[in-house]
């Protein structure tokens, strides 16, 4: 084999040359080769994105130029998904993450391409799933807790938001059907109206029906979750 390295774009012919021990010479035929530069990477521009808002696990088109071989979007300090086969290289699809912290939160969206990164001029409200006349009546009603699930039934991967009526610790658990704990989904210490959001991974639960429990100084409360593979 031959190493051939550093050299310029152009057209070129190669013939090899070979001496036996005796000191015969023979000559291959000649040999055209095309050497050219490797296409130049544009840094990628976002022209703008749609919707403007929205809970966890919206979906967003982010449109702009240069989007080909996106690697990584961001949402703020988030990493999002990106919807298979949604780039056309002008726009393509990202799912908006779960972030912790008080709601509604304006955050960047930065997209990473081989060619560099871009940041949209304007940025992103993430949304609490829990409606304002819900949060209304939490903010009126004091101790108590709102639970919401979805999309509900679900295939890949569950929202869970969660709002306490009064701060505090909480914990929240993910049972089987028979009542058996299958795992801890999340636990801390929340703000009395803070919105807290969590996922749910279905692709090492079998398919069937579950309980999220949340349990905090509110009280408890249970939602059920369906998960249909």
């Amino acid at each position: 084999s031959f190493s051939w390295s550093g050299v310029e774009a152009g057209a070129y012919s190669l013939t090899a040359r070979a001496t036996d021990n005796a000191g015969a010479v023979t000559t291959s035929a000649a040999v055209s080769v095309t050497v050219t530069n490797p296409p130049a990477t544009s840094s990628p521009v976002i022209s703008g994105f749609s919707p403007a808002s929205g809970p966890a696990g919206t979906e967003v088109t982010i449109s702009g130029t240069d989007l080909t071989g996106v690697t990584k979007v961001s949402f703020g300090p988030s990493t999002a998904d990106i919807k298979p086969n949604s780039n056309s290289g002008t726009a393509l699809v990202a799912i908006v993450p779960s972030v912790n912290g008080k709601l509604p939160k304006k955050v960047n969206i930065t997209v990473t391409t081989p060619g560099g990164s871009a940041t949209a001029g304007e940025k992103f409200t993430i949304t609490s799933a829990l409606s304002s006349a819900t949060v209304h009546r939490l903010q009126e009603t004091g101790p108590e807790q709102e639970l919401v699930v979805y999309p509900n039934p679900f295939s890949g991967k569950a929202i869970i938001s969660f709002v306490l009526g009064t701060a505090g610790d909480y914990t929240l658990d993910l049972y089987d059907a028979k009542g058996v704990r299958v795992m801890l989904l999340k636990q801390g210490q929340a703000e009395g109206g803070e919105s807290i959001v969590t996922e749910v991974n279905g692709a090492r639960l079998s398919k069937g029906l579950y309980l999220v429990r949340l349990q905090s100084a509110s009280g408890t409360k249970m939602s059920k979750l369906v998960l249909d593979k």
